[in-house]
């Protein structure tokens, strides 16, 4: 997922309509993987969004999927892809 999301990619629709392979990834992990997303942003993005450490991506409510999409929308996405950043 980390390639798919490096390149370019929107983690948007990954929170709203999580892939079978992805479901049982917690939430952490999968924000750990957006770049420019640490530890600490992770954290404190999952607390503004209602969502526990031990959420998982299936796991997910309604309102914690729109409360995290909505986030990550406010988070501007580059491609750190060599290739797609010449695009």
């Amino acid at each position: 997922m980390k390639h798919l999301i490096r390149a370019g990619g929107d983690p948007i629709p990954f929170v709203t309509d999580p892939p079978s392979w992805l479901r049982t990834m917690k939430v952490r992990r999968f924000l750990i993987e957006i770049p420019k997303v640490g530890p600490r942003k992770a954290a404190n993005i999952m607390l503004a969004c209602g969502v526990s450490e031990s959420r998982t991506m299936g796991g997910l409510g309604s309102t914690q999927r729109q409360r995290l999409a909505g986030v990550l929308a406010d988070l501007r996405w580059e491609p750190t892809d060599p290739e797609q950043a010449d695009a």
